[in-house]
């Protein structure tokens, strides 16, 4: 949802503005590479899940390799997973609270949609590693 003019957006009030697709996508990459090689700690999509309103959850990224994996077919940026607090949307509309609420909820949505969507991707992941690819 875009800010008011002026105002920071909510990758801003996370302390990180947007990454370029690039970047993110070599960062995935990157996790995907160190988790296969067990250098990296693995966290997977339901991690996320089970932590979803956490808000010192915040920093949370998949970086399990079918997690990973999931998140590249459906191109969703780990950082879009990530828990805003409706005090963080007060901040970003100027203390309106009737439009802190309607940002607050639209995002919540979106970003529960993009989890229910990693987790039916992850699972397809594991379904095409057991069937040797993806179908279709």
């Amino acid at each position: 949802m875009p800010a008011r003019p002026g105002s920071p957006g909510p990758d801003v009030l996370l302390g990180e503005a947007s990454r370029p697709p690039h970047v993110w996508l070599e960062d995935l990459q990157r996790a995907k590479a160190e988790a296969v090689k067990g250098q990296r700690v693995k966290i997977t999509i339901s991690d996320i899940v089970d932590r979803a309103n956490d808000p010192k959850a915040t920093s949370l990224e998949p970086t399990s390799p079918r997690s990973v994996e999931a998140c590249l077919r459906l191109g969703i940026e780990p950082s879009e997973l990530r828990y805003i607090s409706q005090d963080a949307f007060l901040h970003l509309e100027h203390g309106d609270k009737e439009l802190a609420d309607i940002a607050y909820k639209h995002c919540e949505t979106v970003r529960q949609e993009r989890l229910a969507a990693l987790v039916e991707e992850r699972k397809q992941v594991i379904e095409d590693e057991e069937h040797g690819g993806r179908g279709g």
